[in-house]
């Protein structure tokens, strides 16, 4: 189904998405350990608004997407650089509305793959995809304010920011702001990586 409901041809459209260096496709079981492996490093997990990672909360995380794969208002992918023949990370899109066909998209990065333009790449693939062949109108992301790396993606992206929210995530104990950025069916975005 895509996000108004309708009967839409199987697979899922966006199952897989490629750039030059990057293939966006389902979480498989075998990404796992890597995903254990770089997700409870503190770099990866500081900003979300979540307890400490571990390889067993990892590993329910993988679970619950894994079951999750076929749900007609959500995709995952995971983010695999074609030179490096394993995933360094993970790309969401959930429909927030879909009466009004507004989405939010969220990304986590191994901390040894950023810097590279992997995460701006991917989000760029995602964000073509959600305002084209996903249909939706508006896609939305938070950053921290003090997630500047992650702020920076969704401007590269041609995402606009629309505002601060004030203590939007509690952190561990402690309120954080979040930038808000979108990006509306129509607006000019770069040039495709």
């Amino acid at each position: 189904m895509d996000i108004t409901g309708d009967a839409v041809a199987e697979p899922k459209p966006g199952r897989a998405l490629k750039s030059a260096r990057l293939l966006l496709r389902p979480l498989r079981v075998d990404d796992l350990a890597e995903m254990q492996r770089y997700a409870v490093d503190p770099a990866f997990w500081r900003w979300l608004p979540l307890p400490p990672l571990t390889a067993g909360s990892v590993a329910a995380f993988h679970a619950a997407k894994m079951a999750e794969a076929d749900a007609p208002d959500r995709w995952l992918w995971a983010i695999e650089p074609l030179d490096l023949h394993r995933i360094c990370g993970t790309i969401e899109l959930r429909t927030q509305d879909a009466a009004n066909r507004a989405a939010d998209m969220g990304w986590g990065l191994d901390a040894a793959q950023q810097g590279k333009g992997y995460m701006t790449e991917a989000a760029s693939l995602v964000l073509r995809f959600a305002l084209g062949d996903a249909g939706f109108e508006r896609v939305w992301a938070v950053a921290a304010v003090e997630n500047e790396a992650s702020w920076r993606v969704m401007e590269r992206i041609g995402m606009r920011r629309e505002g601060t929210l004030r203590h939007h995530a509690d952190v561990r104990g402690v309120w954080r702001d979040d930038h808000l950025y979108a990006a509306v069916r129509g607006d000019a975005l770069p040039a495709r990586p």
